[in-house]
């Protein structure tokens, strides 16, 4: 009878840790899965046959994500960001100001007229531009707002610092259609749909014959914003829309809600011309999912940063 008993423990014992393993690994499976969706969709931006569609909107089945009211906090350079989301977004415009005014060396204009310079010129990008490079694309997750089931934190954790990887090599695009996929907003005419009430701080000094703009933006206003609107406008971001379209069985996004913060453009302007000469953007797309995969649920939370440089030649 006690060989019974203890068999009975043995085996209730085994059940509960394969149960628990096998969650464990559902977890971890539907976490590398919502990972590896974000990172490709920033990786297509690289690819002319596929980058076209990789900000294609921001519902979830046909339907716009409603703002949370809860949004991520602004992060100036990674210093003060909350990470865990519930954070107040500055007012769009609030805090906007152009910071050079009367200053020597520098162009007087308001936030504005640097907004509609910034956008006159990169709007013309993907028009007149007879190739584009891009010196590099640094892509990184910011830990600070990482949040996984505690079956998984470690090895996700490790994961993302493996998988998440830019290039420094530089690569070129001549053709109409690769400048229009590649360069932001993918696969779209326009580069920009920037507006003053968007912008935080700007920027624009005279050097050499060229503008030297720099913008940096509020936390974007919008949740999930549809293409063309808020950080959707003017960087290539991440959609909701781009889990929707994802059809794997026993794997479920539920919710899917992404925040736009720490957005930034730095840009050289020929005074002449009036065309882009070389640009950086700066972005973070903050993803947190509701994700079912089987009969698990699991809610994930994490951050992506990218920085992209280009040269534009005419």
């Amino acid at each position: 009878m006690e060989n019974n008993t203890n068999k009975t423990q043995v085996k209730t014992k085994s059940e509960i840790f394969g149960n628990v393993f096998v969650k464990a690994l559902a977890y971890l499976l539907a976490f590398l899965l919502t990972f590896s969706v974000v990172k490709l969709a920033h990786s297509n931006s690289s690819s002319p046959a596929t980058a076209t569609g990789t900000q294609s909107g921001s519902a979830v089945n046909g339907q716009s994500t409603p703002q949370q009211g809860n949004n991520t906090q602004q992060s100036n350079n990674n210093a003060s960001a909350s990470p865990n989301g519930d954070t107040n977004t500055p007012a769009a415009g609030g805090g906007s100001e152009s910071k050079n005014a009367g200053a020597e060396g520098q162009a007087s204009k308001s936030t504005e007229e640097i907004v509609k310079l910034y956008n006159d010129s990169v709007n013309r990008v993907k028009g007149e531009a007879s190739s584009i490079t891009r010196n590099y694309k640094h892509m990184e997750s910011l830990p600070e707002y990482l949040e996984l089931p505690s079956a998984i934190q470690s090895i996700g954790s490790a994961a993302m610092d493996q998988f998440v990887k830019g290039t420094d090599e530089p690569q070129s695009w001549s053709s109409p259609d690769e400048i229009k996929t590649i360069f932001p907003v993918s696969g779209e005419d326009y580069s920009s749909h920037l507006t003053a009430d968007m912008v935080k701080n700007a920027s624009c000094a005279e050097d050499n014959g060229a503008y030297k703009v720099s913008i940096e933006l509020q936390n974007d206003a919008i949740t999930s914003p549809q293409k063309g609107e808020g950080y959707a406008g003017v960087f290539n971001t991440v959609t909701a829309s781009t889990f929707s379209d994802i059809n794997i069985p026993t794997v479920t996004f539920q919710t899917v809600d992404v925040n736009g913060i720490n957005g930034a453009i730095e840009c050289t302007i020929d005074k002449n011309s009036g065309r882009v000469t070389e640009i950086i953007f700066k972005n973070t797309d903050v993803l947190h999912l509701g994700v079912k995969v089987a009969i698990s649920n699991m809610n994930v939370q994490f951050a992506l940063a990218v920085e992209e440089n280009y040269t534009i030649a005419y």
